[in-house]
């Protein structure tokens, strides 16, 4: 079980749509479009893969251990594990999609 966050709206009946989410990374200079995460194992050197759909990388953390992604499901836009920098990103891009920030329990953040 994960720590998560998750930009959506309010109101249910108005989800944010897969399109929606595709078109912001499109125009955000600071996304890119990603199908797939890998990683290269370090003892063995070995690459793995595995295909993701409706992700996008945040570009600042693109090259660190752990790149951040969001991923859009039912609407919603989930992060596993935000740090503060993350958080702050989350809540500029939820004003710009008329959303909210929120936890697993529904707890706002702002």
């Amino acid at each position: 079980m994960g720590y998560e966050l998750h930009i959506r709206r309010a109101d249910q009946d108005n989800k944010i749509r897969v399109e929606e989410w595709l078109q912001y990374i499109d125009h955000a200079p600071d996304f890119e479009k990603i199908d797939k995460l890998s990683a290269t194992l370090p003892k063995t050197g070995k690459k793995l893969e595995m295909p993701v759909g409706n992700c996008g990388l945040w570009t600042p953390y693109a090259n660190t251990q752990v790149p951040f992604t969001f991923h859009v499901r039912s609407g919603t836009i989930t992060v596993k594990h935000p740090d503060d920098l993350v958080l702050k990103k989350m809540i500029e891009m939820s004003k710009e999609l008329n959303a909210g920030v929120f936890d697993d329990d529904g707890e706002e953040y702002r």
